[in-house]
């Protein structure tokens, strides 16, 4: 039987543990295990952390050097690639995304479903985009 995901509200940093684990740590609260993110909540992304399969709405994700985000749903948000940062496999609907110079993106799906405002994707100088999916109101940005 899987273990019931701890809900995550308010501000967070995922982190490696010495054996290889990610962890999320507010303050003096340390969670292992599943998790599931509450609307709203800011969470970091640190070296060597693989955060995957949360859905979450109106929240900020940034990803550090190191760090990597995977198969994440994120509605009317917004995502900061950091140079080292991988975005792999995400879901972003209505989201403000910026990867930076040495950052990238694989296959991530960039779009805006009806009911959400247009937002935009921006890939710095030095940015990678590889195999987007970008559908029904999605824009993407490239900034020399």
């Amino acid at each position: 039987m899987a273990d019931t995901p701890t809900t995550l509200s308010g501000t967070w940093s995922a982190t490696v543990t010495a054996d290889g684990q990610t962890e999320y740590v507010s303050g003096s609260t340390v969670v292992s295990g599943a998790v599931a993110l509450a609307n709203g909540v800011t969470l970091t992304v640190g070296s060597g952390a693989v955060v995957s399969g949360l859905r979450t709405s109106a929240s900020t994700v940034i990803v550090k050097s190191g760090g990597t985000l995977k198969d994440t749903s994120l509605v009317n948000g917004t995502l900061y690639a950091s140079s080292g940062a991988i975005s792999d496999e995400n879901s972003l609907n209505s989201v403000t995304a910026y990867f930076l110079s040495g950052s990238v993106s694989e296959n991530d799906s960039f779009y805006t479903t009806s009911g959400n405002s247009v937002k935009y994707v921006y890939v710095y100088s030095g940015g990678a985009l590889y195999s987007p999916v970008i559908s029904s109101g999605g824009f993407v940005y490239l900034s020399a």
